[in-house]
């Protein structure tokens, strides 16, 4: 079925399209977003068909089991997939409406769209090697939109984040070598059959595997890659990569512990203690930053463990309140990030003693950080206090008292943080330019356009939607875990 490839292929034609146009900015521009839209309404399309008639499997050239290369589009895998495309067109508007970036480099859209086709194949893909592969398409991709119009500052922060994703790379590679040689197979179907009998070798690539999905998700201990690099990121690449990537690395845990069980008989306590101190030290490391994008880069790692908390649970209501929680983060840490680099460039800093004023001066600003912020921090009726009380009551139904305690309060210092941010950034008064404290006048604009919050308003939209739909959404969220707990039919291909 050729709507199955058809995120992954768009998206990658389309750079070349793009790269083909080089330095004619008018036509990168068009090529650029005509990929992040056609991806987009072909990821729409897919889920609607997926969740109309099930999982949708294509052995790619003909081959089949056991040598082929299989893609599988199951409710998981689509449900992602959609906000992710929403995330790539949006970052791109903002890119084009409201960032010099891809004025000052002329390849922005090449790896931009290059990107966004290695989150499709790392979704889509239903083997061990080719996930490895999306991977590596997507990092590699965003090593050049990290450091492609890169100053002095960028890329000493890019380095933790490109020596940690080597060094995680080489180890996910050494996974995949270990388990060929050891079941004979990377397909994660057959795998799901043979796993149980591999014995202390199954056990030991299974905690490399998590090691590595752990990592490349942000979570306790594996964090201290992200924060500077997410932090002085050009603003369209800092939401990009803050939405999709660490996502990658939990959908990667969802789908090899559901299917293989990557952790141990005997380690049950493993997953519980991850998600607990992830929560928990993500939002400590946030309390104690003074600048807008480093207290969003620990949050994303906080809010990870939420998302590990359903799985830690082992039910299939903690796996659909994993999922529903995937879903929303994407779409409301987009935007914050959006909303944070736009501050930045109004105010030439995104420090919170050099912030201020903004809801008087700029209140579409405001407004655009206001609704996923709320979201973030769980204030019904938005998506993220469906998210939370989704994985809480699946705590209380597996008897996690202790995480569902951590989780209620990690929540109310979440709250606080954001407190923290909205009276920094938007309450107050405007700091003076004049004063030492103040921002740089050379990067502050003293106009506000509202193209400025474009590409932000796409992601508020989708969160409100999330919102409205909050009862749909999660019935596909459980869906999509009964599919993980029970997957009929993913050996089948040529759907």
């Amino acid at each position: 079925m050729t709507l199955v490839a058809l995120p992954i292929l768009w998206p990658l034609l389309l750079a070349g399209a793009a790269l083909l146009a080089g330095r004619r900015l008018r036509a990168s521009r068009t090529v650029g977003l005509l990929g992040s839209v056609g991806m987009t309404v072909a990821s729409g399309a897919l889920l609607a068909v997926v969740a109309s008639d099930g999982p949708q499997v294509v052995d790619v050239g003909g081959w089949g089991l056991p040598v082929g290369i299989t893609l599988v589009a199951d409710l998981l895998a689509c449900l992602i997939l959609v906000v992710s495309a929403l995330v790539v067109l949006a970052t791109h508007v903002h890119a084009v409406l409201a960032s010099e970036v891809e004025e000052q480099w002329p390849h922005y859209h090449t790896a931009h769209l290059v990107l966004a086709a290695g989150v499709a194949l790392s979704l889509l893909t239903g083997d061990l090697f080719t996930l490895f592969v999306g991977f590596e398409v997507s990092l590699v991709a965003s090593y050049v939109l990290l450091m492609g119009p890169a100053t002095g500052h960028t890329l000493r922060a890019a380095r933790p984040y490109v020596i940690a994703n080597v060094v995680v790379s080489t180890l996910f590679l050494v996974a995949v070598a270990a388990t060929y040689a050891t079941a004979g197979t990377v397909n994660l179907t057959l795998l799901a059959e043979v796993w149980p009998t591999l014995g202390a070798s199954g056990d030991a690539i299974g905690l490399l595997l998590l090691t590595v999905f752990a990592t490349k998700a942000a979570a306790f201990p594996f964090l201290g890659w992200l924060p500077d690099a997410y932090a002085r990121a050009s603003v369209p690449v800092a939401a990009l990569l803050a939405g999709l990537l660490t996502k990658l690395g939990v959908y990667a845990m969802v789908r090899g512990e559901s299917l293989l069980g990557l952790v141990p008989d005997g380690l049950g306590w493993l997953l519980p203690v991850l998600a607990g101190t992830t929560m928990f030290a993500g939002v400590v490391g946030a309390l104690a930053q003074t600048d807008i994008r480093r207290i969003l880069g620990f949050h994303i790692t906080s809010q990870i463990g939420y998302m590990l908390f359903g799985l830690a649970l082992s039910t299939a209501a903690g796996l659909a309140a994993t999922v529903f929680y995937v879903v929303h983060h994407i779409l409301v840490k987009s935007a914050l990030f959006l909303v944070a680099g736009t501050v930045e460039q109004r105010l030439g800093s995104g420090r919170l003693e050099r912030t201020g004023g903004l809801m008087t001066s700029t209140p579409l600003l405001a407004a655009a950080f206001a609704v996923p912020a709320l979201s973030l921090a769980g204030i019904p009726p938005l998506s993220g206090f469906t998210a939370k009380v989704a994985v809480l009551r699946a705590g209380l139904d597996a008897d996690a008292v202790l995480l569902v305690a951590v989780g209620t309060v990690v929540s109310l210092l979440t709250i606080l943080s954001m407190a923290k941010v909205w009276a920094g950034a938007f309450w107050g008064d405007q700091p003076d330019p004049a004063s030492e404290v103040a921002a740089q006048p050379a990067t502050t604009t003293t106009s506000f356009s509202p193209r400025a919050v474009a590409g932000t308003g796409v992601l508020v939209a989708g969160t409100l939607v999330v919102s409205l739909a909050a009862g749909p959404v999660l019935e596909l969220s459980t869906r999509a875990a009964d599919q993980l707990v029970d997957p009929i039919g993913l050996t089948e291909g040529g759907q």
